[in-house]
């Protein structure tokens, strides 16, 4: 992060992303100097942050323009002792274009099941393979808005909001 005269942890940055294709795109740091804090992408749309400090970070995302959506957050790095490791989450997107609900996760899911803000369950899908992508056909009817995407697992639960 280039060009900024003073360091302030409070401080967030505006990201302005160009994607000039549908599909995955990775995030990363070059190299951090100066900074006493762990570095995130802050998604604005679905309200989630990504750690950058010590990896990547590969997100879908549609062709392009985001003005607004994406910005670099800090976090102070918390004591020296020995951090458990951190379990690594599931991350929903939604495709316009293909209608699908595309979830890339480590877990070895055995259901899908969307959810509107009033509790509603819109649908289920049971999941029988084993993958890191699962991509998952949405009824076209379904209205813009805020869904809860629950997935089902045997390390247990984790539910995600989306805007679709």
């Amino acid at each position: 992060i280039a060009g900024i005269s003073e360091f302030d942890l409070e401080k967030e940055l505006p990201l302005v992303v160009h994607a000039e294709k549908d599909g995955i795109h990775t995030f990363k740091l070059n190299e951090v100097s100066g900074i006493q804090a762990e570095v995130f992408l802050k998604d604005k749309e679905t309200q989630m942050s990504y750690e950058l400090t010590e990896n990547h970070f590969e997100y879908i995302i549609e062709e392009g323009v985001y003005e607004d959506r994406f910005s670099i957050i800090f976090k102070a790095i918390e004591g020296l002792g020995v951090a458990d490791e951190k379990e690594k989450t599931s991350v929903v997107y939604f495709s316009q274009g293909a209608k699908e609900l595309i979830i890339r996760s480590d877990r070895n899911i055995q259901e899908v099941q969307l959810f509107n803000v009033l509790g509603q369950n819109i649908f289920q899908e049971k999941i029988s393979r084993k993958n890191t992508e699962y991509r998952i056909p949405v009824l076209k009817t379904i209205t813009e808005g805020v869904y809860i995407v629950n997935i089902i697992s045997k390390k247990g639960n984790e539910s995600l909001k989306i805007r679709m």
